[in-house]
């Protein structure tokens, strides 16, 4: 106890073990950040990580500490409540996607269908997700994102790579992150009524239906975004350099719909 409460006043910090705890993740702690769950597990405090006035676990993926990473993902096995990984407003995978920092993916579809990339072992989700993983590089061997897709295949979560408005491939095409967002496209291009594309750090996203944004994080970025309205679709955009661009690679994207539609129809004849 003498070690917290000397941590606390070198941190002017009175009265509050949670702020304590908090301020001792944000600064990668980790000794601090443990004695303080003792302290609190010995006198029956629960720290609550998933309260947006602690926000812990998003600072812990912000700052790329996964020794702290590793340490809330226990305590809340320990404690039985669960990190609430696709908040409003808190995007661990968009935070990645603009740092550039993705080196290995993993991609999971429908079940136990494989799709294997760079020699990665997958992970497998239940039920039919769409999972991007982000290779944060920590101090540490292990990436973070693999310590958080461990977590949602322990507790049976979906991770959506479209959160927030598309907010990943937003997020990688403002920072220009060329093979990022080229795995983007990878896996978001294959349906017929939605279509991504990018050029020199612009990103154009056509789809059938209205987007919504709801991360608070880019508010600047989202209020700049425009809606620009055809006969059949529509596409979401900031600036518009590249449309007519979008426009024809968009009608390519079709085209290869349309191939196969008439070949199947010849094997079904």
């Amino acid at each position: 106890m003498e070690q917290i409460e000397e941590y606390c006043r070198t941190q002017n910090i009175e009265n509050s073990i949670e702020e304590a705890f908090k301020c001792a993740c944000k600064r990668d702690r980790l000794d601090i950040a443990k004695l303080i769950l003792e302290y609190a597990e010995e006198n029956d405090i629960e720290i609550d990580i998933n309260a947006k006035s602690n926000s812990v676990i998003e600072d812990a993926f912000a700052n790329k500490y996964l020794d702290i990473v590793e340490l809330l993902l226990e305590y809340a096995k320990k404690n039985n409540f669960k990190i609430d990984l696709n908040k409003e407003g808190e995007y661990e995978f968009g935070f990645a996607c603009h740092s550039g920092n993705l080196k290995i993916a993993k991609l999971l579809l429908k079940h136990d269908k494989e799709y294997k990339l760079d020699d990665c072992s997958f992970v497998h989700l239940e039920n039919e997700v769409h999972i991007l993983e982000n290779d944060v590089r920590f101090p540490k061997d292990k990436p973070a994102a693999k310590v958080l897709l461990e977590y949602a295949e322990i507790n049976n979560l979906e991770i959506d790579a479209h959160h927030g408005g598309d907010c990943a491939f937003r997020y990688a095409c403002e920072a220009g992150q060329q093979n990022i967002i080229g795995l983007l496209m990878f896996l978001f291009n294959t349906k017929r009524d939605k279509f991504y594309f990018y050029k020199n750090r612009q990103y154009y996203i056509v789809t059938q239906e209205e987007l919504l944004f709801q991360s608070h994080y880019l508010l600047s970025y989202e209020s700049a975004i425009v809606r620009t309205k055809f006969d059949d679709f529509q596409v979401y955009h900031e600036e518009d350099d590249y449309l007519d661009d979008c426009i024809e690679a968009y009608k390519l994207h079709l085209q290869q719909f349309r191939k196969k539609s008439a070949l199947s129809f010849i094997y079904d004849e």
